[in-house]
């Protein structure tokens, strides 16, 4: 069964508070999204199986960036929000596969959890990465704060995988909602039941200068070990 990755890159920096949008930051000596690119790469060894979606007045930012052999990676229109850019992304692959959607600014991702996504959601359908909290949890209910049992809670990571004709017509049959914050909600509520599978703590998405930081931090760890 063919393999494909879609990398949704489409942030502006905002809460990095940078004006170079967070996908194009350095990160241990080249941009951020190569990092990922290249995680996806070394594991499908096919860069026509891989799909960045970028806002399109990025294009020529990438192309003025991205390493030498990453020059020709098919880019894809992103759209108003990540709903849109995701169902970009997905019209440009065949419905007979096994699709990785993944967050173009997670470039810490193991190969280990990618060949579990991908095989795992060939034989159960999909394959969703979470990984329990390490904070307390409160909610905001009738003008207080509630606590929660943070055992029965998860984070939801990705890449979240599919087999791809079901989340192409996910994608098809439902409509944008504002509530929809990631593929495995789009998926399930088209009346399809995720397959959640354990995650990694280091697989992080790099949101602030902090997570930035601790990047840096993992990487050259890895370098040492």
């Amino acid at each position: 069964m063919d393999q494909w990755a879609i990398l949704v890159a489409g942030g502006t920096g905002q809460r990095m508070g940078t004006a170079l949008p967070k996908q194009f930051l350095p990160l241990a000596g080249k941009p951020i999204l190569a990092h990922t690119i290249d995680l996806f790469l070394s594991f499908l060894n096919d860069s026509e199986k891989i799909r960045v979606v970028l806002p399109i007045e990025h294009f020529e930012t990438w192309k003025a960036i991205a390493p030498p052999h990453l020059k020709n990676i098919l880019l894809v229109k992103g759209g108003k929000n990540r709903f849109e850019s995701v169902k970009n992304g997905l019209e440009t692959i065949p419905d007979q596969g096994v699709v990785a959607i993944h967050d173009g600014v997670r470039p810490l991702v193991s190969t280990e959890l990618v060949h579990s996504c991908f095989s795992i959601a060939a034989s159960k359908g999909s394959a969703i990465p979470l990984i329990p909290l390490n904070d307390s949890i409160r909610f905001y209910e009738m003008d207080s704060w509630i606590s929660f049992d943070r055992d029965l809670l998860r984070a939801v990571q990705t890449p979240q995988t599919f087999l791809s004709e079901k989340i192409k017509k996910a994608y098809q049959e439902i409509q944008f909602s504002p509530d929809l914050s990631d593929d495995t909600m789009v998926y399930e509520k088209n009346g399809n039941i995720p397959y959640f599978i354990d995650g990694e703590r280091e697989n992080i998405k790099i949101t602030t200068p902090a997570d930035l930081f601790f990047a840096e931090a993992i990487m050259a760890n890895k370098k040492r070990s």
